[in-house]
């Protein structure tokens, strides 16, 4: 009786742990689809939860079940078990895992990263200070993922790291030491703006900006006339200068849907009609149409039908002959395609050619606009509300506050919904006692005008 109890007990708990993979996967989807808004993730978080929770109750059997796993299971199962370790506090459980997990396999780094992101109790801190001073092999990039996204004060230890990283790690130590703030890290990171690999010199950009440092941004101008990489920054930081050569390379042929977006996050009215002449551009139409909203607010969009990619394994040989024949997807049984309707913004161009007869007049050409208002921490932070924002321009709105205004407040796009929560009531707090020192509509860099 009591094995067969046991083997009940364990099924359980392999369940409990295949459904949380399955939800930590989903959520993981969900976050980047432009479809679902943000605030209905939480729904899954907490269902999430609750499997997590089942295994947290099942105490020592469903450790051993996750300790198991851990070395067989499918890699989405390494969220909820360091989930379960990190709350049981059993670090041996979780040293045991880090040393046996194949550090090149992107599909099992990051859900263990995740789970010490969401999860690492407070009195492993030590631990995590240990092992950045002891660099082990594989493991910095997550640690040093970990301390950024967890706030945890070990600019030093890292600024230390950043020396000695390899390529594979330099880019999170980088964004965790902008992060941080870590004022020593000012002298060590411009140099990495030169290095060969991209994630690097993006990731050393964007961390000196946090710091508070604007030095590079003339020479980021320059450079963006011919690479793309200092692009997205330049709209974070940049100022008037930097909006003059986005216009500049907008207008030529190596215009790309980042620079465009750059050029909105700047939100200079200069940008308009740029923006406006991209729509023409089948390359460029959706980003230009990204920006013409983040500018001006209009709030158009209109439902497009977006066919469901074709897999031919996947095919009868009636519907694979048709298809390579006569180019024909198959279709339901009531003749329609499969497919997806989604909302995006408009990109007729006569219908934004209206919508700016009408309201070209709610525009002052010296001011900067965020959604049709007057740039400003108060409208990032309705960026950051609204439940229809994109996951990404969310995360951009976040990096504004911080480049533009000095906001300490943490807050990431991917941070579960409660918690993103708790941050954006702190960061309207912090818009309300800050109001009285930003005009809105003109330009600044870390809380000083620009």
């Amino acid at each position: 009786m009591a094995t067969s109890s046991r083997a009940l007990r364990v099924g359980l708990y392999q369940e409990h742990l295949e459904e949380a993979a399955f939800l930590y996967e989903q959520r993981q989807a969900l976050l980047r689809d432009p479809q679902i808004s943000w605030l209905e993730i939480g729904s899954f978080e907490d269902r999430l939860e609750a499997h997590v929770d089942g295994l947290v109750v099942g105490e020592d059997l469903a450790l051993e079940v996750c300790r198991t796993r851990a070395k067989e299971g499918e890699p989405g199962e390494f969220f909820p078990i360091v989930s379960v370790f990190c709350r049981q506090r059993r670090g041996d459980l979780m040293s045991e895992l880090l040393a046996e997990v194949d550090f090149k396999d992107p599909a099992k780094i990051r859900p263990v990263e995740d789970g010490l992101k969401h999860e690492l109790p407070q009195d492993w801190s030590s631990f995590c200070e240990k092992a950045l001073s002891q660099h082990p092999n594989g493991l910095t990039r997550i640690l040093a993922n970990v301390v950024g996204y967890r706030r945890l004060a070990f600019g030093q230890q890292l600024g230390e790291v950043l020396t000695r990283s390899g390529p594979g790690e330099l880019s999170a130590v980088a964004w965790a030491l902008g992060r941080l703030g870590a004022a020593s890290a000012r002298d060590g990171l411009p140099g990495y703006l030169r290095h060969d690999n991209i994630a690097i010199k993006s990731a050393a950009l964007l961390a000196l900006l946090r710091l508070g440092v604007r030095e590079p941004l003339p020479e980021c101008e320059t450079i963006a006339r011919s690479e793309t990489w200092p692009l997205i920054a330049l709209g974070l930081g940049g100022s008037q200068s930097a909006s003059d050569v986005l216009r500049e390379v907008a207008r030529s042929a190596h215009a790309t849907p980042d620079c465009l977006l750059a050029l909105a996050l700047l939100g200079d009215t200069s940008a308009l009609q740029i923006l406006y002449d991209s729509l023409a551009k089948p390359e460029l139409a959706e980003a230009a149409a990204v920006g013409l909203e983040l500018i001006a607010g209009a709030q158009l969009s209109e439902e497009v039908f977006v066919p469901e990619q074709v897999v031919e394994d996947e095919l009868f040989e009636k519907e694979l002959k048709a298809w390579k024949e006569q180019g024909q997807a198959p279709k339901r049984p009531n003749g329609t395609p499969f497919g997806t309707t989604v909302k995006k913004p408009v990109v007729a161009k006569n219908k934004w050619k209206a919508w700016f007869a009408r309201h070209s007049k709610d525009f002052d050409s010296s001011s900067r606009y965020r959604n049709g208002k007057r740039y400003s921490p108060r409208t990032l932070l309705e960026q950051l509300l609204d439940s229809t924002s994109t996951f990404r321009l969310r995360q951009l709105a976040a990096e504004e506050l911080a480049i533009r205004y000095g906001c300490p407040v943490p807050f990431e796009a991917d941070m579960p919904v409660a918690w993103q929560l708790r941050a954006l009531r702190d960061i309207a707090t912090w818009v309300e006692s800050n109001a009285g020192r930003f005009v809105a509509g003109q330009w600044y860099f870390s809380g000083q005008p620009c």
